[in-house]
């Protein structure tokens, strides 16, 4: 057994252990593969490592292309989707795949981190911030509910982590989540079809699941992001006037250390497009909406 896969394979089994130890030993490991490079801590290309914290159809599509198309940002997409490993620069992760990866998940997100590497040559521009985005539920089990024995020691360490800065995105109106949640699941949209014309029935104990999900999700994010000044920002803030949203990105890239951006680098995929209709309201999409309404009527989103 190499030196490299020696560590590897000890790092892998204190993930077993204390969260204390498993980040001392983390750093450990950074410091000892910086050396090994030649690098120090002090090294002026350190690059910003950050997590987007968000939940499925809250604009993390059209945030996370807009960080991947700055030309100091490598960007990767859902590393921990329960069905696979998504980047923006697959061909940096080829060697892996999502059994080895839960396998192994310290491991796997340490060289996520460092992939830049591998293509950084042929950019035009060094690489200042490395990062990725993460549901809630990619480490939780099968059925969405309980922690993944795997994933979830890593997740707790990754959000205690105050190395990897934070952003958490959210969308304020949670029945939208969940109308455009249900919605690309019926047409398989996710991206760039127009879904306008898709109405739905939708179920209450469903819908109010859903909504106890979500918030617990975001209490979890705060909760364990405490004091460390996470950068948040609200899907509608996105969606208020171009204006807006390229004011808003500005100051995400100013949190991560990034240069002032030009217009120019702030730049949203082609593939991300606005999938409702201009001025859509929730009636004309659910087709129960009276029965919706009249369930959450009294409750604190009903009445947002």
């Amino acid at each position: 057994m190499t030196g490299i896969a020696l560590l590897d394979s000890a790092h892998d089994a204190l993930q077993q252990r204390s969260a204390p130890l498993r980040r001392t030993v983390r750093k450990f490991f950074r410091h000892l593969k910086k050396y090994r490079r030649g690098r120090t801590s002090a090294s002026p290309h350190d690059v910003q490592k950050f997590v987007v914290l968000c939940w499925r159809r809250t604009g993390s599509n059209w945030l996370c292309g807009m960080l991947f198309n700055h030309p100091e940002v490598f960007m990767h997409n859902e590393l921990f989707n329960e069905f696979g490993i998504h980047s923006y620069y697959p061909e940096t992760l080829k060697e892996w795949d999502f059994r080895r990866r839960d396998a192994m998940p310290a491991v796997f997100l340490e060289a996520a981190f460092e992939s830049f590497e591998l293509v950084e040559a042929k950019r035009a521009r060094r690489v200042r911030a490395c990062g990725f985005k993460c549901f809630h539920d990619h480490f939780l089990d099968s059925q969405g509910v309980h922690p993944n024995e795997d994933l979830w020691p890593l997740y707790d360490d990754l959000l205690a982590d105050s190395e990897v800065k934070k952003v958490i995105l959210h969308r304020e109106n949670v029945f939208a989540v969940y109308v455009s949640s249900r919605r690309s699941l019926l047409t398989g949209a996710y991206l760039s079809v127009d879904y306008s014309s898709t109405t739905l029935t939708i179920s209450i104990p469903a819908l109010q699941a859903f909504v106890s999900q979500y918030q617990h999700a975001f209490a979890h994010y705060t909760e364990r992001t405490a004091g460390q000044r996470p950068f948040r920002v609200a899907y509608e803030e996105l969606t208020a006037s171009a204006d807006a949203a390229r004011d808003r990105v500005r100051e995400l890239f100013a949190f991560l250390g990034l240069p002032e951006a030009s217009d120019a680098e702030v730049t949203q995929l082609r593939e991300t497009v606005q999938q409702s209709a201009d001025g859509e309201e929730l009636e004309d999409v659910i087709d129960n909406f009276a029965e919706v309404e009249f369930a959450f009527r009294h409750t604190e989103i009903g009445r947002r």
